[in-house]
């Protein structure tokens, strides 16, 4: 029992001091998979105590002598499908809810020996930007059955010799195999319970701000754009009416908006001549308080600042103003992004940083009693069970030569 709160007590202050440097890390520094088969890549990143997921920008790309290719890509905090590579369609999930923990989790699906190389993953948070990367190789299937069944012929399997006393040995096992699954359940119930109940507390007070880029998105003529614009934290825009326009120019009555969204549909009779058929949003992620633009075929027409604009919006800021560039000697791409990398913000130190860390000492806490009363019950069951059968050690006793 000392040790324990020894260990607490340590664990307690070493969270409530650390601050150090952001660091972006593999947990495996390489994977072998064969073809066909799925493989989940993983990265970790340095976070901070209330960082929002609408904050994060991660690029994640593969390496090789042909050229680099996009697999993943997050722009604060929203996903676009339409930057990923033709080659890596429908083949990567993401797991989101381990970029809260600081943690990017790509599953690669349907390998094939094409998708060997370097996998470079580059995160930007706001007060940190690093990157890391992997190497992974994959091998052909037949190669591989191949290699396994050589080895086989090669190392025949021993026989294994079944002790008289099995049945006992595999109480431990199976207590084990029973406690682990529980307190794992356990502790992921209480960090879930603990991390739900500060968050509602949290967002009772918090406002809903319209966020834009505060760089200009560049593109070249011909190019599909995409205006950022988003809400934080987390809104659901479907029912709500959400405006473009060009506050630059001086409006016509008639067609004001370069696109306008009410009634859950796009509204075409009041946009502006030059933008038919050329603007759309991304319908799926408004739930999720995406409001970002895409406009097609971009020309030098089209430079300007845009305004996105939520009037019925209960909050101080509803609207963003987003720039739009267009070069004709910028290098054309297929969809124009904004570059990860971004001026450093001033750092800020949230009022609350303290109340995040209180889910991480429940979590330690429960683990650290429930592991206590593991302990103490298997080692009364094992001095029971010494006590049942005193006759194995008298008979062992027995057997050994004077």
């Amino acid at each position: 029992m000392p040790f324990l709160v020894a260990s607490l007590w340590t664990l307690i202050i070493y969270l409530s001091s650390v601050k150090g440097s952001f660091v972006v890390d593999v947990t495996q520094s390489s994977y072998q998979a064969e073809e066909n088969h799925n493989i989940t890549l993983e990265w970790t990143f340095t976070t901070k105590p209330d960082t929002s997921i609408s904050a994060l920008k991660i690029r994640c790309r593969l390496i090789t002598d042909q050229k680099p290719s996009t697999l993943y890509y997050l722009y604060y905090g929203v996903e676009f499908s339409e930057v990923q590579d033709e080659e890596f369609s429908g083949r990567v999930q993401s797991d989101k809810d381990a970029l809260r923990e600081g943690r990017i989790r790509l599953q690669l699906s349907r390998l094939r020996t094409e998708d060997s190389g370097l996998y470079l993953c580059e995160v930007d948070t706001g007060y940190g930007r690093g990157y890391n990367s992997c190497r992974v190789t994959v091998s052909d299937t037949d190669f591989a059955k191949t290699s396994r069944t050589e080895t086989s012929l090669q190392n025949p399997a021993p026989q294994k010799k079944t002790p008289t006393n099995a049945g006992r040995s595999w109480v431990p096992v199976v207590i084990v195999v029973i406690t682990v699954p529980l307190v794992l359940a356990l502790a992921g119930f209480a960090a879930y319970f603990s991390l739900h109940i500060l968050q509602k507390l949290k967002c009772d007070s918090c406002e809903v701000l319209v966020i834009g880029s505060n760089l200009p998105i560049i593109a070249a003529p011909g190019d599909d754009v995409i205006l950022p614009c988003h809400l934080e934290p987390t809104f659901d825009v479907q029912g709500l009416t959400v405006e473009w326009s060009k506050p630059d120019l001086k409006p016509d009555p008639s067609d004001e908006y370069v696109h306008l969204y009410r009634h859950g549909k796009e509204v075409p009779d009041m946009k502006m001549a030059s933008y038919f058929r050329r603007t759309e949003l991304f319908m799926d992620d408004m739930k999720h308080g995406n409001i970002s633009l895409k406009i097609l075929n971009v020309s030098e027409e089209d430079n300007g600042r845009y305004r996105c604009f939520i009037p019925k919006l209960q909050s101080r800021v509803k609207a963003a103003v987003v720039e739009l560039v267009v070069d004709q000697n910028f290098a054309k791409t297929s969809t124009t992004e904004t570059p990860l990398q971004t001026p450093d913000p001033q750092d800020t130190t949230p009022t609350n940083a303290g109340q995040s860390r209180v889910p991480v000492v429940i979590v330690v806490i429960t683990l650290l009693i429930v592991w206590a009363g593991f302990a103490a019950y298997f080692s009364h069951h094992i001095l029971k069970k010494r006590k049942k059968y005193p006759e194995d050690e008298d008979t062992q006793k027995q057997s050994l030569p004077v």
